[in-house]
Formats: structure tokens, sequence, C-alpha cells
């Protein structure tokens, strides 16, 4: 991985991989919550796996977690709702290979999981301050914490690079540029049914 990323981009990509398992697999849209969470660890990943960071943006520990304070105000006005903001993003293939492995790692569980998990790390618990939203959490420490797994997982993303590459490359890259389209086509084939007139 030659690049850093802006958050926003890191961000992106999570938003669009999310919208792909709406549009392929029924899945569900990402909220603010949990897209903040997967920025975490995308960071910690990236520190673990490729000695660097992702992005250059500051992840700071809130009430509910690690957060990427300009990532939650772009997309506070969702609320607790689905982010549906699709659009291209570019990323080169290696980072997108270690982002398919954080969404299917850490993707599966709820934005209150990951919010529980991020807790009982050591980065969110010696700089979280109750009721302040400006304590940077250093990039040592995020390194530092996923440095004591990094053998384990860098075997783990070692072992399914190359299904995490062409997932990448096949169902992302390929499809993103009229996934948006896509999705709007579905919901205007949506039709709600009122089951008592089935009665």
């Amino acid at each position: 991985m030659n690049n850093v990323y802006s958050s926003q981009d890191i961000a992106q990509w999570f938003i669009n991989r999310s919208a792909m398992d709406v549009d392929m697999f029924y899945g569900d849209y990402i909220t603010n919550m949990k897209l903040q969470k997967l920025l975490y660890f995308a960071q910690g990943l990236s520190f673990a796996i490729f000695g660097k960071a992702m992005f250059k943006d500051a992840i700071q520990a809130w009430d509910h977690g690690p957060v990427v304070p300009d990532i939650f105000h772009k997309y506070k006005v969702c609320g607790a709702g689905s982010i549906e903001d699709v659009n291209p993003v570019k990323i080169d293939a290696e980072t997108a290979a270690l982002l398919e492995f954080v969404y299917k790692k850490y993707g599966i569980y709820s934005a209150s999981q990951l919010r529980n998990l991020s807790h009982e790390q050591s980065p969110y618990k010696d700089n979280y301050v109750p009721d302040k939203k400006n304590i940077v959490i250093p990039n040592a420490d995020i390194k530092q914490e996923f440095s004591k797994d990094r053998d384990n997982l860098i075997d783990e993303y070692a072992k399914n690079k190359k299904e995490f590459s062409s997932y990448a490359e096949t169902c992302y890259i390929n499809s993103v540029s009229s996934l948006k389209e896509r999705l709007q086509e579905d919901e205007s084939d949506y039709v709600e049914v009122n089951w008592k007139d089935e009665l």
C-alpha cells in the first residue's frame, strides 16, 4: 500500500461496500456508528499488516467509541439510520483487498457490537475522557494495540488475500459505477402491500 488516503475516501469505500450487500444479498446499509468503528479497525489493521496508517485524519475517543469527527459530522444528518450516499472512489488494489478483509472480519457485527469491542481496547480506554469529544487517540496507541496480534492478522490476511483481491476487483470496482442506478431502480420497483387486504 503506497497511498495514504483521506478518511472520506475510506468511508466512501465502506458505504459503497455495504450498498453492494444491499444490491446483491439483501444486506443492510451502513450507519454512522458502524462506519466510525470500521474506520478505526481499518486503521488498526493497516498498522498491523502494512506498518502504516491507511488514512491521515485523526481518530478521537468519544462516548460511543472511536470517531473521525469530519466523517461523523458529514453523516450525522442520517442519525442512527442508513447512509445511502453511493459514489465512486479510487482506491488502489492492495488497499481495497485490506478493506475487504476488514469488512469480512468486522462488518458482520452490529454497530453496538463494534462499539463494545472498541471500548475493550487500550487505545480507547487509555484516551477516553467522559463528556469530552476532542481527545485524539494517538496513532502510536492504535499501532501498539493491533500489533499485539500482528502475526495472526498477517497470516489470516495472507491466506485469504487472493479471495479479498478478487472480490474487491470483480464485485466492487466493476460494479460501483452502476450501483447507485441499480439501487434506485430496485426502490422504484418496490410495491408496498397491505397484508390485511390479502386476507
